[in-house]
């Protein structure tokens, strides 16, 4: 038998939030992982180079998704902790708030003693002045909050990942040079790197869990990185991918139309977008220091996000159509 001290559940495993986690999980000696994936293959790709990956009784890869929920009940028996992550694209607003609660429901009943759950938002915004997507994701942390008789519940609000340039800019980096929004060049943007919420989520799946824990124990943080205008960051662009990225600014209804028939997003996801673009007021760095505190050391920032992924992006440039 492999003697492992907690067994972690983790969904959306090949999720840009999941690799950093999962590869400080990988590291830890004391616990095994389950990956809830729907591809065995990508999960080899992605993981299959870090050197524990293989060893005996590791990392347990489970295909499945949410709709189904049947072979995540059969497999969170044993398990300690899970992961929690149901994306806001991928389902209807009613399916990701049922989704969300009918697993956190099983996973507290076979007895997992905390959950960490990525609300699936990008807000630098008041929480509930966001209707669209802020009340997808406050529904559904309420429906876990309301779970009776439940163990503890960690709670991480993420603001605009700094992936979302991957989604948001590339096609119109490739058409126009630009990256295209409906504010003015100086308006501040909060981000965050998904490597630093994962490695923030890796924390609270590592540290220990009081044994009298409750819901009365439950953890809120919101996660932010780095504060960058929109100029600034076509600057940072143009050095970084070697050409000329400038900044522009466009009434709503051209965004709409820019977003649903270029971009290729639904209407219901692009409606998000639109009210999230039109809400980011928030200024305060405070939320800076506290995802440092969280880290232990500076949050990654715009710019060394965008170095880091320049290959990645100047590969989704060239093979966008």
């Amino acid at each position: 038998m492999f003697s492992y001290k907690e067994k972690i559940f983790i969904t959306g495993a090949t999720g840009v939030i999941a690799h950093s986690l999962i590869r400080k999980l990988l590291s830890n000696p004391d616990i095994s992982i389950t990956l809830y994936i729907r591809s065995f293959t990508k999960v080899r790709r992605l993981y299959c180079d870090h050197p524990q990956f293989n060893d005996p009784g590791k990392v347990n890869v489970i295909r499945g998704g949410f709709i189904n929920e049947q072979p995540f009940t059969d497999a969170i028996v044993g398990h300690t902790r899970l992961f929690l992550y149901v994306p806001v694209s991928g389902y209807q607003n009613d399916e990701h708030i049922e989704f969300g609660k009918c697993f956190a429901q099983k996973a507290y009943a076979a007895g997992i003693q905390q959950i960490v759950l990525i609300s699936n938002l990008s807000w630098p915004v008041p929480y509930k002045q966001f209707l669209a997507m802020n009340s997808v994701t406050w529904r559904l942390e309420e429906a876990i909050r309301s779970i009776p008789n439940r163990k503890q519940l960690v709670t991480l609000r993420p603001c605009y990942l700094m992936s979302n340039m991957f989604h948001m800019d590339v096609p119109t980096i490739k058409s126009n040079k630009a990256i295209v929004s409906i504010h003015n060049p100086d308006q501040v943007i909060a981000w965050v790197s998904p490597k630093d919420v994962g490695h923030v989520a890796a924390k609270f799946l590592q540290e220990s869990i009081d044994n009298n824990n409750n819901k009365n124990n439950d953890i809120i943080y919101e996660l932010i990185g780095d504060f960058q205008t929109h100029k600034k960051r076509a600057e940072i662009l143009s050095r970084a991918l070697d050409c000329n990225i400038f900044y522009k600014n466009t009434i709503l209804k051209r965004y709409y139309s820019l977003l649903t028939n270029y971009v290729g997003l639904s209407y219901r996801i692009t409606l998000m977008v639109l009210e999230l673009q039109s809400k980011l007021k928030r200024n305060t760095r405070t939320s800076v220091k506290e995802l440092s505190k969280l880290l232990g050391h500076q949050p990654q920032t715009v710019e060394e996000w965008i170095k880091e992924n320049k290959y990645a992006l100047l590969y989704h440039i060239s093979s966008w159509n």
